[in-house]
C-alpha cells in the first residue's frame, strides 16, 4: 500500500480504540463520581454536590483513572491478550447471527434469536472449557455455527413477524 493509504487504514482501527478508552473512561469517571460519592457517601443529596464540585471531581477521578489505565499499559500482563480474545469471541458467538439473520433475513424472529444466542454461547463455552477442536480451528468457528443452524431451527419453530412491522423495515 501507498503511505497514504496506509495512514488511512491505520487510522480507522486507531480511532475506534481512542473512542472506546476516551467513553471508557468517562464511564468510569462518572461511576465513581455520580454512582459511588453521590449515592453511597452523600446518600443522595444534591445538595451537598453542586454542578461546580461535580465537574472538579470529575476532573481529578478522570485524571487520576487515566495514569493509573496509563501506568498499567505500560507492562499489561501476557493472560489480557486470551481475556480479550476470549470476550470478543464470546460476544461473537452471542450476538453475531442475531444481528446478521435479523437485518437480512425476513423469517428471523425473537425464538430463533433467543435460541441462537443461548445455543453459540453454550457451545463457545463447552469448546473453551474442554479444549475441543475441530479442524485446527478456534472455538468460534463451531460456535457460529452451530448458532446459525439453532437460529434457522428456532425461526422456523417460532412464530413468524407480523408482515405490518416487516413492511416498516422493508426498502
Amino acid at each position: 500500500m501507498s503511505p497514504l493509504w496506509a495512514g488511512i487504514f491505520i487510522a480507522g482501527p486507531l480511532a475506534a480504540i481512542m473512542s472506546t478508552v476516551d467513553s471508557m473512561l468517562i464511564m468510569s469517571s462518572a461511576a465513581i463520581v455520580k454512582d459511588i460519592y453521590f449515592h453511597y457517601v452523600l446518600k443522595n443529596n444534591a445538595e451537598m454536590l453542586p454542578p461546580k464540585k461535580v465537574r472538579f471531581m470529575s476532573l481529578i477521578v478522570t485524571g487520576t483513572v487515566g495514569m493509573i489505565v496509563f501506568f498499567a499499559a505500560m507492562n499489561p500482563p501476557s493472560l489480557l491478550v486470551w481475556i480479550n480474545l476470549f470476550a470478543f469471541g464470546g460476544l461473537e458467538a452471542v450476538f453475531f447471527c442475531p444481528i446478521i439473520f435479523g437485518l437480512y433475513w425476513k423469517r428471523a424472529n425473537s425464538t430463533g434469536a433467543v435460541l441462537s444466542m443461548i445455543f453459540g454461547c453454550s457451545v463457545f463455552f463447552w469448546f473453551n472449557i474442554t479444549k475441543a477442536n475441530i479442524g485446527g480451528t478456534t472455538p468460534i468457528v463451531p460456535a457460529l455455527a452451530a448458532a446459525a443452524a439453532i437460529f434457522v431451527i428456532g425461526s422456523y419453530l417460532g412464530k413468524s413477524e407480523n408482515p405490518e412491522v416487516l413492511k416498516v423495515f422493508d426498502f
